[in-house]
């Protein structure tokens, strides 16, 4: 009789044993919250996401650095390649401030010399003597925040890649273009304007730090330059030249590349509407 008490007494405790191994394991398995997500309560956000509007929102990373921005980079259902960023952010990310026009429609700065001008909803960006500029890829203007196509990027640093990482969560941009923080910024240039009193002033004919609608020449938006319709706003002209080939006895073509004869290389001539003065 006690033997047998034994020999149950022995398997009830191995059962209990089994039974705590097991909610030990389960208890074990629950995967943890970062930290962060723990203290706050929520679980950190999920790269890539989609937006209210449909649009897929990814991280922005830049020279390998994660950029702290609620205005993150997107890309539209019907075109997942093309990607837009956050043009100030960027930008302010690199150490170069922006002029905003009072709307926040349109953006100036210098980057090495170079002024960059964009504005929301206009094919044409502009960057030095270059003119930017795609009928189908615009830049748009979203909760005060202007997103540029990532090619302008390309163009403003010769060596720049944008891309996606390798799991897509992740918007990037890499260059190693220095940026020569004397020559770039805001200083010198003027507050953008599309067509509201500029930031500063209170209204048209006002002598706030902007200048009036009324002043402003709306052919080159206050620059008193325009882009060279010759050349494009390249700088630059193909020569086409034919030379007589005695072996061959044929004539041959042969090109050169030269500097636009009408702007001088420059890219911009004169605006013939305000003769350079930038008023009407």
């Amino acid at each position: 009789m006690n033997v047998r008490r034994r020999i149950i007494g022995a398997v009830l405790v191995l059962l209990i044993s089994i039974i705590s191994c097991s909610c030990g394991a389960k208890q074990g398995s629950v995967t943890k919250l970062p930290e962060s997500a723990a203290v706050s309560g929520e679980a950190a956000q999920a790269y890539p996401f989609k937006d209210d509007a449909g649009r897929m929102r990814y991280r922005l990373v830049i020279n390998g650095h994660d950029v702290d921005t609620k205005n993150l980079p997107f890309t539209y259902p019907d075109a997942p390649k093309g990607g837009y960023y956050p043009l100030v952010d960027v930008l302010a990310h690199l150490g170069v401030d922006c002029l905003s026009s009072e709307d926040g429609n349109a953006v100036t700065t210098k980057i090495n010399g170079k002024v960059l001008q964009v504005t929301s909803g206009a094919a044409k960006m502009t960057y030095g003597s270059k003119s930017v500029e795609s009928p189908t890829d615009t830049p748009v203007f979203i909760d005060s925040c202007i997103y540029v196509p990532s090619f302008l990027f390309m163009v403003i640093f010769d060596d720049g890649i944008v891309n996606f990482n390798g799991d897509r969560s992740a918007a990037t941009l890499d260059t190693s273009t220095a940026i020569k923080l004397a020559d770039s910024g805001t200083e010198g240039l003027s507050i953008p304007n599309t067509g509201a009193a500029a930031s500063g002033s209170s209204g048209s004919g006002s002598s706030g730090g902007g200048r009036s609608d009324a002043a402003i020449c709306g052919t080159c938006n206050g620059s008193g330059h325009s882009i060279c319709t010759y050349c494009g706003g390249t700088g630059t002209k193909v020569e086409y030249q034919q030379a007589y080939d005695p072996i061959s006895k044929q004539y041959k073509q042969t090109q050169k590349t030269v500097f636009c004869p009408r702007c001088g290389g420059r890219g911009q001539v004169v605006c013939p509407s305000c003769g350079g003065t930038g008023k009407r």
